[in-house]
């Protein structure tokens, strides 16, 4: 009876000290206003972790102070509703606590669980001018969302940017006050080259890798990281150093680096020739597909492009299953619209997919790609 009940005891104890000092933290990291406002709140919401606090090893919660009309007050708060299981951004009279505004991020949310969560009101370009930012998770990937306040309402900034990003960090890669959007997508498991983007006059401007060295080195050595990784494991390793160098070929490709690309694509398909394994075929298609895109950047042309994407279209399925031209054609649409994707020219990139499904509705492909790209229903 007296050892359990020491043992209570002592459970206790611990459970008072964690509640104290979260209880401290909160207290320290937070100040008055948002402590009194976070206490107005609503039982079944939960406000998103916010920016991390790097001297206190903890996380601020998503609640932001901003000056609207006339200096008026007001508490900008990312909230999640636990009966819901949805996120929202409220603005709050900073003076009365009055919900003046509510906006729902479905169908996305925010990934709370991690590191690289961000909920922010921030300046993003330097200008003065404080942007609501949240990177939001959808079923295609992450997106950057972006919200003003427009006579004391949440009003979005349409942005031009896919929504199948598995990385977004916003960083400030030159140190001149403007923050970059870096973006990743991830193939056969590998982060692919970064795209990057300044936010200017509520656009997203996209931006040359090559203008940032530290971008390009921190790839790099991303790269050099995985290589060393593949080298370690049994099995599949020959495809894994094969997809880690087609992420190379892309590389390459955005730092405009054209002799380096040819050395790497020729050095590739040597490998590739070697083995006619459906594996390998399809990763030697997709040398193919690289190189229309060469082209298309190096000449701009669609023409030859195109006949390139034929040609391996073509070539691929030579072993399998005849092709209709109707089929091919959605196909090279299909690669088309991946191009123009990797360019962000979202218009021109949607325009082909939907070319590709008017010529062939059972092109799963376009379908998949329709979705994850602009997070629609396809319902061919």
């Amino acid at each position: 009876m007296k050892k359990s009940l020491f043992i209570l005891i002592i459970a206790l104890i611990f459970v008072v000290q964690h509640y104290f000092s979260e209880e401290i933290l909160f207290f320290t990291l937070h100040e008055q206003g948002h402590r009194k406002m976070i206490a107005k709140l609503e039982n079944h919401y939960r406000v998103l972790p916010g920016e991390p606090d790097e001297h206190l090893n903890a996380r601020r919660k998503a609640i932001y102070s901003i000056r609207v009309i006339e200096d008026q007050e007001c508490y900008v708060i990312f909230l999640h509703h636990k009966a819901e299981g949805r996120d929202y951004i409220h603005l709050y009279d900073a003076r009365t606590f009055e919900l003046w505004s509510s906006k729902s991020l479905y169908p996305y949310w925010v990934d709370s669980s991690g590191d690289d969560s961000f909920c922010r009101v921030v300046d993003l370009n330097g200008d003065g001018n404080l942007e609501i930012a949240v990177i939001a998770n959808s079923r295609a990937g992450k997106k950057l969302r972006i919200f003003k306040i427009n006579q004391l309402t949440l009003t979005e900034v349409p942005l031009n940017m896919a929504e199948n990003y598995a990385q977004i960090i916003p960083v400030d890669l030159n140190r001149d006050g403007k923050i970059e959007i870096m973006a990743q997508t991830r193939k056969n498991g590998i982060l692919q080259a970064p795209e990057l983007f300044h936010y200017h006059h509520q656009q997203l401007i996209k931006l040359q890798p090559v203008q940032f060295p530290s971008a390009v080195r921190k790839y790099e050595e991303y790269l050099n990281k995985v290589k060393e990784g593949i080298s370690y494991q049994a099995g599949m390793q020959e495809i894994q150093q094969i997809d880690l160098e087609l992420s190379t070929l892309k590389f390459l490709l955005s730092l405009e680096k054209h002799k380096e690309f040819d050395q790497l694509i020729l050095s590739l398909r040597s490998d590739l020739a070697l083995n006619l394994d459906h594996p390998y075929r399809l990763r030697m298609y997709r040398t193919r597909i690289y190189q229309a895109w060469q082209v298309m950047e190096k000449q701009n042309n669609e023409r030859e492009a195109k006949k390139i994407i034929a040609s391996a279209i073509k070539e691929l399925h030579a072993m399998t299953m005849e092709r209709s031209e109707y089929e091919i054609q959605s196909l090279v649409y299909l690669e088309m619209a991946g191009y123009y994707r990797w360019k962000n020219e979202l218009n021109a990139s949607k325009l082909y997919l939907q070319n590709a499904l008017n010529l062939n509705p059972r092109n799963v492909l376009a379908k998949d790609m329709m979705e994850s790209y602009f997070l629609v229903s396809v319902t061919h």
